[in-house]
């Protein structure tokens, strides 16, 4: 059975449970959201940065560092400013396009950071897989080298399958330079094989390995320089180098393929990214993976993070129980309402009291006696009987009066009326039958007003014969 709401209520008992139970169960799957959800992809993009999946981002590398509980964090905003002293800061393939040198070259003061230099651009494959890339290209050698230069003014970039051109712009250089696709993500009626275009490789001669581990590399680039120590190189140039100075200690990674996602779990070359990080790392080291030199840029402000997962649950539950507080609160808005005073102006308050408290006392014949008396002595006054009379000799002159001016009844008789009935009455109860015995009083107090209205205007026979 459903128990409707008062008119003071403005849900019923029914509904506030189920607003109850319904905010309960909101709060607590948000909470299950936030501390067991997956983390949720942020952006949708295909370019060389940590949130990508497409085949030359870089998710699957940072993934692999937090499942060995590696502290990390992605920056997207003023990474310079956060940076602690013992951390690590990872730059993996900045673009110039969306970074200012000036806020590179203060990021790479950092006393410990691991550069990487940019090789590859790429091509979404269309709507149906936004994440995906169709080709990836070569990019010309200024890329890479006006990163290289800000650690080494005098190194250079070395493709040993993609030698060196006449400079160009960078867009004549995308046109002419090869397509490569990668094999990780081929068309799905595409063969294994490689691209007719693509150049046929010769494994390279790794005659400087103080990384044991072998890399897999498709088109490797490497870098020229006599600042930078060689970790892992040939005898053509650098794929992993070393630095020390007053930028702090840098590991200049040449080649993104390395740690991309379609090249990390190629050959050894997770197990040389297990090596650069381990070696830099000491106790816990916090390792920042900054985002700001992709363009991506998020300031924490705490409105913005309201309304954005996994915190727009709780937001949500906040809108939730404000609208319905206003709903509930709506109709006490305004001027308030005027309170009806505990007693109504004038007498009939008072007289309406008094009678009510006679009533309980259950005393009205005593009382229609004792206001028979008064009325006697109030008329004695104004009629003016001599005062030496007493109380029946004074009852005798008014009743004389009377019958001079044609008064109809006599106060004799009035008040032998009122003492034979409270003679006769004793206590009763308060019940309906009181009705019935009232109804002689107030024919005794009737009787008695008219009387008065007669001895002082006259009977309606007196005025006629005047």
């Amino acid at each position: 059975m459903t128990v409707a709401p008062s008119q003071d209520q403005i849900f019923s008992p029914r509904t506030v449970l189920i607003l109850v139970g319904v905010s309960l169960f909101a709060m607590l799957a948000s909470i299950l959201v936030i501390s067991f959800g997956n983390e949720q992809e942020t952006y949708t993009t295909t370019r060389q940065n940590s949130f990508s999946v497409s085949a030359i981002g870089h998710k699957a590398f940072v993934n692999s560092l937090k499942h060995q509980n590696i502290p990390v964090l992605i920056s997207q905003y003023k990474t310079a400013e956060r940076l602690a002293p013992n951390s690590i800061l990872m730059l993996l393939e900045p673009d110039l396009n969306f970074s200012k040198p000036e806020i590179l070259e203060k990021l790479l003061t950092h006393e410990t950071k691991i550069l990487v230099l940019p090789k590859r651009r790429g091509a979404r494959r269309g709507f149906q897989n936004p994440r995906w890339l169709s080709k990836t290209y070569l990019t010309s050698y200024e890329a890479p080298e006006k990163i290289l230069k800000m650690v080494d003014p005098l190194a250079s970039i070395y493709r040993p399958y993609h030698p060196r051109k006449e400079k160009k712009t960078l867009e004549e250089d995308l046109k002419t330079s090869t397509e490569e696709k990668t094999e990780l993500e081929k068309a799905p009626n595409e063969s294994s094989g490689h691209d007719p275009d693509e150049v046929k490789e010769e494994p390279l001669d790794w005659t400087v390995t103080k990384i044991k581990d072998m890399p897999d590399l498709l088109n490797p680039q490497l870098m020229r320089s006599d600042k930078i120590e060689p970790l892992l190189a040939t005898k053509d140039g650098i794929l992993v180098g070393m630095m020390f100075g007053d930028l702090g200690t840098t590991i200049v990674i040449s080649d993104p393929d390395i740690l991309s996602n379609f090249g990390l779990g190629r050959g050894d070359n997770a197990a040389i990214m297990q090596y650069v990080v381990d070696f830099l790392r000491v106790g816990n080291n916090t390792i920042f993976v900054d985002e700001t030199s992709h363009g991506f840029t998020r300031n924490p402000d705490f409105i913005r993070s309201a309304f954005e997962y996994p915190f727009i649950f709780v937001t949500l539950q906040v809108l939730i129980f404000t609208v319905l507080l206003v709903w509930a609160t709506a109709q006490r808005f305004g001027t308030p309402q005027k309170t009806k005073p505990a007693l109504k102006p004038g007498k009939a308050v008072l007289i309406q009291n008094t009678v009510n408290l006679l009533n309980a006392g259950d005393h009205k014949p005593e009382i229609l006696v004792r206001y028979v008396d008064l009325t006697l002595h109030a008329m004695a006054r104004r009629l003016r009987v001599p005062r030496h009379l007493d109380e029946a000799d004074t009852i005798h002159w008014l009743d004389e009066y009377g019958r001079k001016h044609n008064v109809h009844m006599e106060f004799r008789v009035i008040k032998h009326r009122a003492q034979m009935l409270n003679s006769k009455t004793g206590p009763r109860s308060h019940s309906f039958m009181d009705v019935v015995h009232d109804k002689p009083l107030l024919q005794i107090a009737l009787h008695l007003e008219k009387w008065k209205q007669e001895m002082l205007d006259g009977s309606g026979t007196d005025k006629l014969n005047q």
